[in-house]
């Protein structure tokens, strides 16, 4: 069993493509090959020295099933190298790297490879359960009998309205959020591009994120999307998109035998869920456990990555975390870039590895989807 804590020796993403955009004609499998076999060049990794790869898709069907094997073998990498498909809704690839942080920590491995794919373009939202529907109900009638007296399950989105009027999270506070996410986004553009592995789709060669170069317009234009009364739009939500990432875990020591000076340790992981009624998110529970795991308090944050499903969503967690609001999402958040998934735990997890410096030495990265949420502490 390793003594330290795991390493992240590299980590990378495509750029995140819009729905039916620059992505979009990428299969799943070939687009996360891209970026496995980036990773592997820019550490100089022999992939023969992979012991396993752990790929976060909330929508593993159609071209996305058993889409991390698939993948492996799509780069051209050893047919030996064991693969698994993780499916955790938005949660998918920081629990990937959760679980290879175990396996390194627990010397069952040494180099183990986290990533996330999703192709919305391909593989829309509620694939699986359309799927599912074909081979009987999914969750079953006694989950759906469990809550029928409390008036049914609630989609997440219904719920942040209700959470936006409960603690009185105004529709320009929201609107306010995005704005930031897409300015913050913008202006990173030229130090994260270190993050990006270019993809030559054959028609093109996509090396941005495609929503950061579009003009977002007067977004108190529109109009709820989900209850006329609410306050929740297509901008202060983040969009459906397509990308993939890509993460080395290893030991200290494998990392130097590598010549690579690691990005940072991973120090803690926390997890949380909430009730298919609770409109409270389940972010700020994880962040608690996440902390407490690893001995800290919020105010041993330099920084914070925060998945933005909702703009409402982070406003009342960083209320309820007391999180320094400079310290959250420097760089832009999911609002700006786009929500590919099963990508975004990792991609949060990529802009924090990246982003700690000078004495922003400790961060942490939090994503929650599907009533589930996971926070995990980095420390360079």
């Amino acid at each position: 069993m390793a003594t330290d804590p795991p390493v992240i020796a590299a980590a990378l993403r495509s750029p995140i493509g819009e729905v039916h955009g620059a992505l979009s004609g990428c299969h799943p499998a070939e687009l996360l090959a891209s970026v496995l076999m980036a990773l592997g060049e820019r550490t100089a990794l022999d992939p023969r020295q992979v012991e396993q790869i752990i790929v976060g898709c909330a929508m593993p069907v159609g071209a996305q099933s058993d889409v991390g094997r698939a993948a492996s073998l799509a780069a051209g990498w050893p047919d030996t190298i064991p693969a698994e498909t993780l499916a955790q809704h938005s949660c998918s690839s920081m629990a990937a790297l959760l679980r290879a942080a175990q396996a390194v920590r627990s010397g069952a491995a040494e180099i183990v490879i986290a990533a996330g794919i999703e192709v919305m373009s391909l593989v829309p939202m509620g694939a699986t359960a359309m799927a599912r529907h074909a081979y009987g109900k999914p969750w079953g009638d006694r989950v759906a009998a469990r809550y029928a007296a409390q008036g049914g399950l609630l989609p997440d989105d219904v719920r942040v309205d209700e959470l936006a009027r409960l603690h009185s999270i105004e529709r320009g506070a929201q609107d306010a959020w995005a704005h930031r996410s897409h300015s913050a986004a913008r202006a990173a553009t030229p130090h994260t591009a270190s993050q990006l592995v270019a993809i030559d789709t054959g028609y093109t060669l996509v090396d941005r994120d495609e929503r950061c170069a579009r003009e977002i317009g007067d977004i108190a234009e529109l109009s709820p999307m989900f209850d006329e009364h609410g306050s929740v739009t297509a901008a202060n939500r983040a969009s459906i998109a397509d990308g993939a990432v890509a993460i080395l875990v290893t030991t200290r020591d494998r990392a130097a035998s590598l010549g690579v000076t690691p990005l940072c340790a991973i120090r803690s992981g926390g997890y949380a869920a909430r009730g298919p009624r609770d409109v409270e998110p389940a972010a700020i529970a994880a962040v608690e456990r996440a902390l407490a795991n690893a001995g800290l308090d919020v105010t041993d944050l330099g920084r914070v990555e925060l998945h933005e499903g909702h703009a409402a969503t982070v406003l009342r967690v960083i209320e309820g975390c007391g999180f320094a609001v400079d310290r959250v999402n420097p760089d832009g958040g999911s609002i700006a870039v786009g929500h590919p998934t099963g990508v975004t735990g990792g991609r949060l997890i990529t802009a924090l590895a990246h982003g700690l410096s000078g004495r922003d030495t400790v961060g942490l990265a939090v994503v929650e989807g599907e009533d589930t949420a996971i926070a995990t502490v980095l420390e360079r």
